[in-house]
Order: C-alpha cells, then sequence, then structure tokens
C-alpha cells in the first residue's frame, strides 16, 4: 500500500471522552442557569411589593413587572428538563428550560384583551369595585420573566464559560 496509514483511533477515542464529559458539564450548567433565572425572576416580581387590591386596582405600572398578590405565579416559575428541540417562548439552551406554570403567566408577560362571549357583557368585582356590562378587558402587558432572563444573561454567560473549561479539563 502506498502512503501513510495512522491508526487515529487513539485519537478518537480522547474525542469522544471529551465529548462525554463536555456533554455532562453543560447539562449542569444548564441547570445552574435555569436556577439562576428562576431566582432572579423570583425577585424581580417581588420587587414592586405586596398587591393590596382594597388599596389599587393597578398591580403594578403597565411595562413594570407585576407586583406579588397570591404568590402562585413567582411560584410557578422553576426549572424543568427539555429536549434538544426547544420547549418554548424563552429556553436558556439544549439542557434545561424556564418559564411560569400557572394559567396567568402568559397574560401577565404579554398582556392581553378579553372579550365579553354574550351581549350583556363581563362582570365582576375587583378592589371592592363593581364593574358591570363591559365588552371587553385589557391587560396591559407586564413583562417579567423575558427581562429577567435578559438581566441573567451576564451570569449565565460566566456559567457556561466555567462548564467548558471543566469539559475540556
Amino acid at each position: 500500500m502506498d502512503g501513510l496509514v495512522v491508526d487515529i483511533s487513539p485519537f478518537m477515542q480522547r474525542l469522544t471522552a471529551i465529548s462525554v464529559k463536555m456533554d455532562a458539564s453543560l447539562a449542569e450548567a444548564m441547570t445552574e442557569a435555569g436556577d439562576a433565572i428562576v431566582s432572579i425572576t423570583r425577585g424581580n416580581l417581588s420587587k414592586h411589593g405586596q398587591h393590596d387590591p382594597e388599596i389599587s386596582r393597578t398591580t403594578s405600572p403597565p411595562g413594570e413587572s407585576p407586583m406579588m398578590a397570591s404568590g402562585r405565579l413567582a411560584d410557578s416559575v422553576r426549572i424543568f428538563e427539555q429536549t434538544r428541540t426547544g420547549f418554548g417562548l424563552y429556553s436558556v439552551g439544549v439542557g434545561a428550560g424556564v418559564g411560569g406554570a400557572s394559567n396567568y403567566a402568559r397574560v401577565q408577560e404579554e398582556g392581553m384583551t378579553i372579550d365579553a362571549k354574550g351581549p350583556k357583557g363581563m362582570s365582576f368585582t375587583y378592589g371592592g369595585v363593581r364593574y358591570a356590562g363591559l365588552q371587553s378587558v385589557t391587560i396591559p402587558a407586564r413583562p417579567y420573566f423575558k427581562p429577567s432572563v435578559e438581566e441573567s444573561l451576564p451570569e449565565i454567560r460566566s456559567i457556561i464559560s466555567a462548564a467548558v473549561e471543566r469539559g475540556l479539563a
């Protein structure tokens, strides 16, 4: 046989070992990054204080994170595993995602207009005031999650950098 034949199987074994170590390191980093986002998000949800419907009908200024009312929204923000194809609106990466499981999490984040289902409109009491005959109600966006992800990016970059160094060590 002409030419040089080199057995690269030892190199491929080392490369495979690095890949396995890197996967484990990055999976751990995704969980750590998710924990950072959860912590920052919960902190942002409490930065306007506790909502008291007897004092104010506005939970916080539109565009700001919502005030804490029951604590269910903050409690619903958690880390969970996801597939490599992605989870949804905001994902941390290949190993973890964070999201609010509360049924009104998206409404608070993005805002929403709710239309009455019948000609009599909607009726409800809020903050000691009775509302009747409304044809629609608009809840302004009070983003809490996306700003928290943005705020956590420097910490996430640090976490990922450390994981890559560990994976290559």
